[in-house]
């Protein structure tokens, strides 16, 4: 082959890389920052608040839309967790418990500061994940920290396409 095809080939693939990052949609590009504002805890769940809390940051710093901010952001998130649940889903045949489901009930609210309008709202939001510490059914996750953490992942992917990605 020849060398400038091979470039050609190379400037193509650039091009088609950097178009993959486009798809990631701001519907509100004056948004550069957003703050979370510390979540109530209706519970008698110790902390999570504080773990729900920490994992939207994470995420949100992985996705890499919105910074997060700490003084005078372009727009808020803030909540409350309402419930939260750990009960038995279903048992098996000799009825000892084979699978558990937990349960987040959250209101939540997503406001755009610069134009002080709320993006978003949700005042009853309910995320379910169920896991089985058993190793033999065909569940994706083993024990209550995986299904939480799923959870919360699920409510960032909810945060995302109700408000930036929103049409």
């Amino acid at each position: 082959m020849k060398l400038p095809y091979i470039k050609g080939i190379i400037a193509i693939l650039l091009i088609l890389s950097g178009c993959t990052y486009s798809l990631r949609m701001n519907q509100y590009p004056h948004l550069r920052d957003v703050m979370l504002i510390p979540f109530e805890n209706e519970t008698l769940e110790l902390y999570l608040e504080e773990e729900l809390r920490n994992s939207i940051i994470a995420s949100f710093q992985q996705d890499g839309r919105l910074r997060i901010a700490y003084d005078n952001p372009d727009s808020q998130i803030e909540g409350r967790i309402i419930d939260y649940t750990n009960t038995i889903y279903g048992y098996n045949i000799d009825q000892t418990i084979e699978e558990y489901q937990v349960r987040l009930v959250i209101a939540i609210t997503f406001t755009d500061l610069i134009r002080n309008e709320v993006i978003w709202e949700s005042r009853n939001l309910t995320i379910t994940e169920r896991y089985t510490p058993q190793t033999t059914v065909a569940v994706k996750w083993q024990n209550e920290e995986e299904a939480r953490n799923e959870i919360y992942q699920e409510l960032f992917r909810i945060i995302i396409r109700n408000s930036l990605e929103a049409w």
